[in-house]
């Protein structure tokens, strides 16, 4: 009987030992991420040239999932009232291509323009920033500064 307690103690403290933590909380294995997704984009800056004031310009950005895990565009974050952006699809498993398109509405714009936007993946730390740019020409504020 006594065979059998002690017997199960070591196992029950050899269980344990593997299961050490360090000062973060994290225990004494690691693993590696293999189901990480990325973004592979074929560019990350787009610009326009030169537009008019009141002109509407609409870029697609195209990229790939080229990580291991499944990619989820959570959200987008665009600083500017001027651009909006609809990813195509949310989710793209390894290996597929997807598409985001932007609408720059130049409104009220002059001069040069360099507008950012994130998009956020579902898993932190991944996500990308991506650009439009443009010179404006605004007759109206123009004339008016001259």
């Amino acid at each position: 009987m006594k065979f059998s307690y002690l017997l199960m103690l070591m196992l029950m403290l050899g269980g344990c030992w593997g299961q050490q933590k360090d000062k973060q909380g994290n225990s004494g294995k690691h693993y590696p991420e293999k189901s990480l997704p990325e973004f592979e984009m074929s560019e990350e800056i787009h610009n326009f040239g030169t537009l008019r004031a009141g002109e509407i310009a609409v870029y697609t950005f195209t990229f790939k999932n080229s990580g291991n895990g499944i990619l989820e565009i959570q959200n987008v974050e665009s600083g500017c009232g001027c651009l909006t952006v609809e990813p195509e699809v949310r989710i793209l498993k390894p290996g597929e291509t997807g598409r985001i398109k932007v609408i720059f509405n130049t409104e009220g714009l002059y001069g040069d323009q360099f507008q950012a936007f994130r998009v956020l993946s579902s898993r932190e730390g991944i996500g990308k920033n991506l650009a439009v740019a443009a010179k404006v020409i605004n007759n109206d504020i123009e004339l008016k500064q001259q």
